[in-house]
C-alpha cells in the first residue's frame, strides 16, 4: 500500500463520516449495558434530569436532527441540551441552515428532502433552490441578530443559543447566512477542477482509473457495507462534486453554503539562511472534501431492509435511495411520530416474492417472503370531486396537529453554537466541568481525548468515538492504526471501551464510558 497523501486545500469538513446517530438512545443503550456488565448496578434516569451532550467537530447536523426526530420513541418529555463546536462559522452556518429545512412546513415532505440532500452534497443546486438559501439565510440571520421575529419566521429562535459566541463571531455568522444571496457569484465547476488538478497533479488524466481504484480497493474493501453506494454516482460524484441527482435537474447555481475562508501564508522569497518569507493571506472558495462522499451520514444503514436487497448479485438501490429514504423517514418521525414504510413496487414485489419462492423450494423450505405487500392503486369514484373538500380538511387539521407535536418536541431541544479556540471556548470553562452525559468526536478531532475531554463528562458519560474507515486519503494499514491508537488514547485518558454490544449502532463508531475516579488524572 502507498503512503498517505493529504489534501492540503481540504480545509474543513460539511458532512460527516459516519452514520447518523440518536443520542438520547446511546445515551439509554449504553447505560443499560453498563448495568447489566456491573453485578447488581441499577442505572435509573429520570424524565425530569436534562440529557447534557458536547458533539465536537459533527461537521453537519445529523446527530442533532435525529436525536430530535426520534425523541418521541424514549423518554419524549426529557429536554435534551447539545453544545455544538464547529472549527469554522461556516459549519454552525449550514447546522442552522439544514435544520431550518426539515423543518419548513411551508414545503412537501418530498420537497424538503430533496433541498435538503441537494445542499447538503452537491457543489452545485438548482436556481429555486438557490433563491430558497437565500430568503433563509435572511431569516436565520434575523435570529443570530435577535430582531423581533414572529411565529411565521419559524422556531430558529428557542432552538438555537448564541451565547457562547463572542462578538465578532456572531458577525461573522451572520457575514456567512448573508452570503447566501444569489448576488454572490462563484465559478464552481472551475473551483472543483483546480482542486482536483492540483491533488493529482501528474495523475489528473487517469482520474477515472484513481477514482475506481478508491473505491475498489479502498472504499468497499474496508466495509461492505458501502457497497450501497453505486460507483457510477460514486465516480460522478468525485468527478463533478454533484452527488444527488433530482429528477434530472439542471444544476445551474453555486451552493454558495460549501464556500468557506482559509488563512495561510504566501512564499514570497527566501531569506539568506533559506527560510521562506511571506505575508498572511485570507482567502473564500471551495475548502470542502472532494474525497470522501457526502454519502455516508444518511446513505449507509436503514431501517428498512428491503432497500438492502440484491437481484443478481446487485443492489437494487443506491445509497441516494436509502438517503433520499432516510430524510424522508427524520420528517416523519419528526411531525407524525412514527416510522416511514417503503411500499415496494408492484413490479418490485411480484419479482422478490417469485426469486424467495424460488429459493425456498431449492431449499426444501416453506415459502415465506419478507417482501412487503406493494401498495395498491385507489381506484376512482363518482364521489372523489364531492369529498375532496373534506378530504382537504382533514389533511389541513392533520398537518396542523403534526406541526404541533413537532413544536413541541422542538421546545424540548436547545443547540448551543460554538466556535473559535476549542480549548478555551470548551475545555476550559467551569461550566462544562462534569456537565455532560454524551460525548461525540469528529475524526479530525479524536486527538483532543487527551485534553481533559474525561473532565467535561459525568461519572458514566458514553463518549462515542468517529473512526477513520471512510478517510480516502488513509490506507488499510493506516486505518487500523489509527483505530487502535484512537482506543488506546482514549482508554489512557479516563475511558472504558464498551465493546459492540449496543444494538443498532454501525461499526464506525467506538463508544467508551468514563471509568470510575478519572477525575483525578
Amino acid at each position: 500500500m502507498g503512503s498517505v497523501q493529504m489534501d492540503p486545500h481540504h480545509v474543513h469538513s460539511f458532512w460527516g463520516l459516519s452514520h447518523a446517530l440518536d443520542l438520547k438512545y446511546l445515551s439509554s443503550a449504553a447505560r443499560t449495558l453498563q448495568a447489566a456488565l456491573t453485578e447488581g448496578a441499577s442505572i435509573k434516569t429520570n424524565d425530569a434530569t436534562v440529557l447534557n451532550i458536547l458533539q465536537v467537530a459533527p461537521s453537519d447536523p445529523r446527530h442533532s436532527i435525529t436525536t430530535l426526530a426520534k425523541s418521541w420513541r424514549r423518554q419524549p418529555n426529557r429536554e435534551v441540551r447539545t453544545l455544538v463546536w464547529e472549527p469554522s462559522v461556516e459549519g454552525l452556518a449550514r447546522h442552522m441552515l439544514l435544520f431550518s429545512i426539515m423543518m419548513d412546513t411551508k414545503l412537501t415532505m418530498r420537497d424538503r428532502m430533496q433541498i435538503f440532500v441537494e445542499v447538503y452534497g452537491n457543489i452545485k443546486i438548482r436556481e429555486k433552490t438557490a433563491e430558497y438559501i437565500e430568503e433563509q439565510g435572511k431569516i436565520l440571520a434575523s435570529v443570530v441578530l435577535d430582531s423581533n421575529m414572529g411565529e411565521a419566521d419559524g422556531p430558529f429562535n428557542k432552538l438555537f443559543d448564541f451565547s457562547n459566541l463572542k462578538f465578532k463571531e456572531k458577525d461573522e455568522l451572520v457575514d456567512v447566512l448573508r452570503s447566501y444571496t444569489r448576488k454572490v457569484d462563484y465559478h464552481m465547476d472551475a473551483a472543483w477542477e483546480w482542486r482536483c488538478r492540483k491533488f493529482y497533479g501528474d495523475r489528473y488524466e487517469y482520474i477515472r482509473n484513481l477514482v475506481d481504484w478508491d473505491y475498489h480497493m479502498r472504499l468497499i474493501k474496508f466495509d461492505p457495507r458501502a457497497e450501497i453506494v453505486h460507483f457510477q454516482q460514486w465516480r460522478e460524484w468525485r468527478s463533478t462534486g454533484i452527488a444527488f441527482d433530482i429528477r434530472d435537474s439542471r444544476f445551474i447555481e453555486p451552493n454558495r453554503t460549501l464556500l468557506s475562508t482559509a488563512t495561510g501564508r504566501t512564499i514570497e522569497f527566501r531569506d539568506r539562511l533559506g527560510a521562506e518569507k511571506g505575508r498572511s493571506v485570507t482567502t473564500r472558495g471551495l475548502y470542502t472534501d472532494m474525497l470522501s462522499s457526502p454519502y455516508l451520514a444518511f446513505g449507509v444503514d436503514c431501517h428498512e431492509k428491503f432497500l438492502f436487497r440484491k437481484s443478481n448479485k446487485m443492489h437494487i438501490k443506491t445509497a441516494v435511495d436509502i438517503t433520499q429514504f432516510n430524510i424522508e423517514n427524520l420528517i416523519q418521525e419528526l411531525y407524525h411520530q412514527e416510522e416511514r414504510k417503503y411500499i415496494p413496487t408492484p413490479e418490485e414485489a411480484h419479482k422478490f416474492q417469485e426469486e424467495d419462492r424460488i429459493k425456498a423450494n431449492n431449499k426444501g423450505e416453506d415459502v415465506d417472503s419478507e417482501v412487503p405487500e406493494p401498495k395498491q392503486p385507489t381506484p376512482s369514484t363518482e364521489d372523489d370531486a364531492t369529498n375532496s373538500k373534506g378530504d382537504e380538511e382533514d389533511e389541513d387539521e392533520a398537518a396542523r396537529l403534526a406541526g404541533l407535536r413537532a413544536l413541541a418536541q422542538m421546545g424540548k431541544l436547545k443547540i448551543a453554537l460554538v466556535t473559535g479556540d476549542l480549548e478555551k471556548n470548551v475545555f476550559k470553562k467551569n461550566a462544562n466541568k462534569e456537565a455532560f452525559d454524551v460525548v461525540t468526536l469528529g475524526n479530525t478531532m479524536t486527538h483532543r481525548v487527551k485534553d481533559g475531554l474525561h473532565l467535561l463528562a459525568k461519572p458514566g458519560a458514553i463518549l462515542a468515538m468517529e473512526d477513520a474507515r471512510f478517510m480516502m486519503n488513509l490506507n488499510m494499514d493506516q486505518v487500523e492504526e489509527f483505530q487502535t491508537r484512537m482506543d488506546v488514547l482514549a482508554q489512557e485518558w479516563g475511558w472504558e471501551l464498551l465493546g459492540e454490544s449496543i444494538v443498532g449502532l454501525t461499526p464506525e463508531h467506538h463508544i467508551f464510558t468514563r471509568k470510575s475516579g478519572s477525575h483525578t488524572q
